[in-house]
């Protein structure tokens, strides 16, 4: 579900689509997720994106073809954001989960982490 109070981003059937696209990311990005209690989000330090408005958390692969976009975009901070976040995961949990909540700790999704690393610091040679 989408933060509570939050209004549905609306676009004009004419905005060319790169423009819709580049006018969603402030839209799906979420502040660092803190613990609440009797909660099953897991905390994140820094600041990512969802992959959709009905989301709360971040999908591990999803978040690759999003971080594609994003560097389209030329928001580079905000990839380098989330590939903290999934560093503090593997810190944690040994593995990146499928999604950050305690019922994905079990599993995970194909190796997309060092295509990230690869995004985040393009001079790396993997």
């Amino acid at each position: 579900m989408p933060p509570a109070g939050s209004t549905p981003l609306l676009t004009s059937a004419r905005t060319p689509l790169r423009e819709h696209i580049f006018t969603l990311w402030t839209d799906l990005q979420r502040a660092p997720a803190k613990e609440v209690k009797n909660s099953s989000a897991l905390t994140l330090p820094e600041t990512y994106i969802v992959p959709g408005g009905r989301f709360r958390e971040v999908y591990y692969w999803d978040s690759y073809f999003t971080m594609l976009g994003l560097v389209e975009d030329g928001k580079n901070s905000l990839v380098t954001s989330m590939l903290n976040n999934f560093e503090s995961l593997i810190e944690r949990y040994g593995h990146i989960p499928n999604g950050t909540r305690t019922y994905y700790v079990s599993r995970s999704q194909p190796p997309f982490f060092a295509l990230m690393v690869k995004l985040a610091k393009p001079t790396i040679n993997l």
